[in-house]
């Protein structure tokens, strides 16, 4: 997709951070990329202070930063939402996570590719 540059008159008063900026959209959570690719990217801003969904206590926020699970995403839980977690049990292998009003329970193993920070 392209956006005209300047006003229609022929003048432009841009700087050039214009393209870059609508080339970088949706780039953040991962869109674009392959399932393999945003899995490679999780385990890499894991390294930088990022987590797995897994790792969250109980009663503790944090925001999503990376969700590369299609239905959770449809369920609420996508790319700077602020998540708290409900129950976290090492034995279940199924935890409840509150995103604003609602509860959602999410499987262990999907959770575990859900990044927050």
């Amino acid at each position: 997709m392209r956006f005209p540059h300047g006003k229609g008159d022929g003048s432009w008063s841009g700087n050039g951070r214009e393209h870059r900026f609508w080339h970088n959209i949706g780039t953040d959570c991962g869109h674009g990329l392959s399932r393999q690719e945003r899995l490679k990217r999780c385990e890499a801003l894991q390294s930088l202070g990022r987590f797995p969904l897994t790792e969250l206590p109980e009663g503790k926020r944090a925001r999503v930063v990376v969700n590369p699970d299609e239905q959770t995403i449809a369920m609420g839980l996508f790319c700077g939402q602020v998540v708290m977690m409900s129950k976290n049990d090492a034995g279940q292998d199924k935890l409840v996570v509150c995103v604003g009003e609602s509860r959602l329970i999410i499987p262990t193993k999907t959770a575990k590719s859900i990044i927050v920070r």
